[in-house]
């Protein structure tokens, strides 16, 4: 600032400093406090965490957890981000980490997002947010404080199938039937396209494949499925994984960006296919390996 008023004087003697460089003083100073009365309030989060008995990873800082019976914990990972604060909220199941090594791991890191076995999310943006925020993440606790392991298990394959019944309600009135995680039509080219739920097997996240093959074929050939692409937020603890542009949350993203993802594959890969036959399938690649 000083600066700025030096040079101002020099180039112009006897002129008075125009107004706008002290609002773009002012406006760096209030921005400045509210920034640092957001830091503040976040520390006051994080110590409101530890004094009701949360414990705090070592290595990763905002991942906090509190076990509530033999084989069950409460996770609660806050994201700093510039101008908003989301947490990721919800039961995870600590039979896992049965022994010292997979203790030290659990100290280290707390848990992340996608291995939380019944997740939630929320953004704090207001001060008003703050007062919502407590509201869900204590009636969450309360209602799960003293439910086990499988209680709470059975609760998230409900979820699950509400999750699979949204992909349902996309591809049934298409003429798809469901069977197990995928839903497949038979065409007038007598070529199987479907769609399928893929789970990943080391963590809660989904793989959205498009795909089809000759009928009849299926348990004799590699199937070239196409994994649906994401559209990554920034805000989860897997969005840095290797594959995170073609996995999805099921708990924690939109019903709304389950839908859009469905509705890419029919345009993208299915409904060409339906309509253009072996040359479609050919040319998109979506063919069986070897052949």
């Amino acid at each position: 600032m000083k600066w700025k008023m030096e040079e101002f004087r020099e180039n112009y003697p006897g002129k008075r400093l125009p107004g706008y460089i002290f609002g773009k003083y002012s406006y760096k100073i209030n921005y400045q406090k509210a920034e640092n009365e957001m830091e503040e309030r976040r520390e006051e989060w994080k110590q409101k965490l530890r004094d009701a008995g949360f414990l705090e990873g070592t290595i990763h800082t905002c991942h906090f957890y509190k076990e509530l019976t033999e084989k069950t914990a409460f996770c609660l990972n806050l994201k700093f981000h510039e101008n908003y604060t989301g947490i990721v909220y919800g039961i995870f199941s600590t039979a896992i980490f049965c022994n010292e090594e997979e203790k030290k791991w659990l100290y280290k890191w707390g848990c992340d997002d996608e291995d939380c076995n019944l997740r939630y999310y929320l953004e704090i943006k207001e001060k008003e947010d703050e007062k919502k925020a407590e509201t869900a993440v204590s009636a969450l606790y309360w209602k799960f404080r003293q439910a086990d392991k499988e209680e709470v298990l059975q609760f998230v394959k409900q979820r699950r199938k509400e999750f699979l019944n949204v992909i349902t309600g996309v591809l049934k009135p298409l003429g798809y039937k469901k069977k197990g995680n995928s839903w497949s039509k038979e065409t007038k080219d007598k070529i199987v396209v479907y769609f399928w739920a893929d789970k990943n097997p080391y963590c809660d996240l989904y793989y959205l494949m498009a795909g089809a093959y000759p009928l009849g074929m299926e348990d004799r050939v590699l199937l070239n499925g196409e994994r649906i692409e994401n559209v990554l937020e920034g805000k989860f603890d897997w969005e840095n994984n290797a594959t995170a542009k073609e996995s999805y949350d099921w708990q924690l993203q939109s019903k709304e960006r389950l839908v859009s993802m469905v509705e890419t594959a029919l345009k993208e890969y299915l409904l060409p296919v339906e309509e253009k036959g072996w040359e479609q399938l050919k040319e998109m690649e979506l063919w069986f390996r070897g052949d």
